[in-house]
């Protein structure tokens, strides 16, 4: 199947997951259009999908460990 589009999606209150997502993305070789839903004002309004687009979703993942 050959893909259209990146469309990378990310959560990133710290800027590690933008990073991250980023590098990932660049490593693929399709034309991007990112979002980002960090920031409420730099939302975008409405993330459009084709049939052949690719999705890339990522959020940050917290690990708490509690020894007792």
């Amino acid at each position: 199947m050959k893909m259209n589009e990146l469309k990378p999606i990310y959560f990133s209150p710290t800027g590690t997951t933008h990073k991250v997502v980023m590098e990932t993305a660049r490593s693929i070789d399709l034309k991007s259009v990112s979002f980002d839903l960090t920031i409420k004002k730099d939302r975008k309004p409405v993330a459009k999908f084709a049939p052949n687009d690719f999705a890339l979703f990522a959020i940050p993942v917290y690990l708490s460990l509690i020894h007792i």
